[in-house]
């Protein structure tokens, strides 16, 4: 086992490089895996990406298809360009997932050349984007995740990353950038579109909790897509 003490500092060794092993060695904490990163530490780079990259996969996969590993890669390398902006956003999950939405967003206007895409508006639907391959277990599922694609882009973002990766409140204010109780309003504003494209595809009121229990045990967590 190595001796990452102030003792094992050789002078041959430069401080700097044994500082960031011995971060690394301590720390288990994402902001500071992500700084040791930044500091050009292999380790605490492949760390990271051992803990988020299947995550990330899944948030990309259903929305675009053979472009989902470009994008992990480019949000993770995203997260270290951009982590002196992690203290303004709380936690690492919220932060990685903002940069994540950034990422997708700006995947959309480069590919059908409209820089002028809003999230808040679009839909995957709208974008021309195809269904995903995900398997559904049962019609209900496949309406619901048809429904999914048909509400705006980032109202879909926010029920995933509710109920598919457990973000709070006040995450989800950090993945959109606004505050926690304009983000509370989007997530109650979201459930409603859910259910009325649900309605509007069945012909069938729905039973808007009964369907967002549903949505919660449809995790695709542990699933190849999402």
């Amino acid at each position: 086992m190595e001796d990452f003490t102030e003792a094992a500092w050789r002078p041959e060794m430069p401080m700097g490089r044994w500082y960031r092993r011995f971060v690394v060695r301590l720390a288990t904490t994402d902001d500071a895996l992500l700084e040791a990163w930044g500091g050009g530490d292999k380790q605490a780079a492949a760390q990271l990406i051992g803990r988020y990259s299947d995550d990330l996969y899944r948030f990309f996969a259903g929305k675009v298809g053979d472009d989902a590993e470009d994008l992990v890669q480019q949000t993770l390398l995203g997260c270290v360009e951009r982590r002196h902006e992690l203290g303004a956003i709380r936690t690492f999950r919220a932060f990685l997932f903002g940069v994540a939405r950034h990422r997708l967003i700006d995947h959309f206007r480069r590919r059908d050349s409209s820089p002028w895409l809003d999230a808040a508006i679009t839909s995957l639907a709208d974008a021309g984007t195809p269904p995903s391959q995900r398997i559904a277990r049962d019609r209900e599922e496949r309406v619901v995740l048809e429904a999914l694609r048909r509400i705006p882009l980032d109202s879909q973002i926010v029920l995933e990353l509710y109920y598919w990766q457990s973000l709070t409140g006040r995450e989800l204010a950090g993945v959109l950038g606004i505050p926690e109780g304009t983000a509370r309003g989007r997530l109650r504003s979201a459930k409603k579109q859910l259910a009325e494209q649900i309605e509007r595809m069945t012909n069938t009121a729905v039973a808007l909790d009964d369907t967002l229990t549903r949505l919660a045990d449809w995790s695709p967590c542990g699933d190849g897509v999402s």
